[in-house]
Parts: C-alpha cells; sequence; structure tokens
C-alpha cells in the first residue's frame, strides 16, 4: 500500500491548490492521519485488520475491473479486541469486491482490511472523518 497523496503535496502542491475548495477541506472536519488520500495497491499489497476510530469512512474504487485481480474491503463479523498482535477471527468476514466508480461507507469502528491485490494495480480512495 502506497498514499499517494502526500506526494502530490510535496511535489505538485500547485494541483492540489487549483482544485476548487481544496484550501478549506479541513474547515468543518476532522480527518485520520493522511486522510483524504489515494492508496496504491500492487501485487500483494494489503492492509492489516484494523479499525479507523472515527464515525464514517469512505472507500471508493479508482481502478477499472480489469487493471488487476484480487483486493476488496473485507469486514469481519465479530468484534474483536485489536490489541498488538491480536487478529479478528479471519472464519467469520464477508470480502466486498466493488466495481470502479464504487463506494463503501461505513461506520470507521467496524474491523476491516485491504485484501491482497493478486495481480495488476488498484487505487483507492480513502477517506475516514467525523464533524468537529
Amino acid at each position: 500500500k502506497e498514499r499517494i497523496l502526500p506526494t502530490m503535496q510535496c511535489q505538485t502542491p500547485h494541483l492540489l491548490r487549483d482544485l476548487e475548495g481544496w484550501d478549506s477541506i479541513d474547515a468543518d472536519f476532522e480527518w485520520a492521519s493522511d486522510e483524504p488520500s489515494v492508496n496504491r495497491y500492487t501485487a500483494g499489497g494489503q492492509f492489516e485488520p484494523h479499525r479507523d476510530g472515527y464515525p464514517l469512512t469512505i472507500v471508493l474504487l479508482l481502478s477499472k475491473d480489469s487493471d488487476f485481480v484480487g483486493g476488496g474491503t473485507k469486514f469481519f463479523e465479530f468484534e474483536q479486541n485489536l490489541a498488538k498482535g491480536s487478529q479478528p477471527d479471519r472464519g467469520r468476514s464477508v470480502l466486498l469486491q466493488p466495481s470502479q466508480g464504487t463506494a463503501l461507507c461505513f461506520d470507521g469502528d467496524i474491523t476491516h482490511a485491504g485484501s491482497p491485490v493478486i495481480f495488476g494495480t488498484r487505487h483507492v480512495f480513502v477517506a475516514s472523518f467525523g464533524i468537529k
């Protein structure tokens, strides 16, 4: 997994400044660290089970369905303590693999994970946030 937005902020800040309202995006919202962002997953790329800790998480697939194999967002049926070293019950989960342009919106306190990409490159817009 690679966060693209921080790279853009460093290397091409003029592009972000030109986007309507980008400079005021933090005015009313509290965002997760380095978000909103675009994550890039290549073969083997994944995001371990976690909770975002914000009232709302949005995951939007940007890549064409034909650009990659695998990936998706896995949700775990039973919440478990995610103390360091513990894992949710991997046998009780559901994997959602939406098509390009489809967003998943969910409570950021639900344990979820980014499933591994098998082949290709998958780009996903992610934002976890709440109102200040």
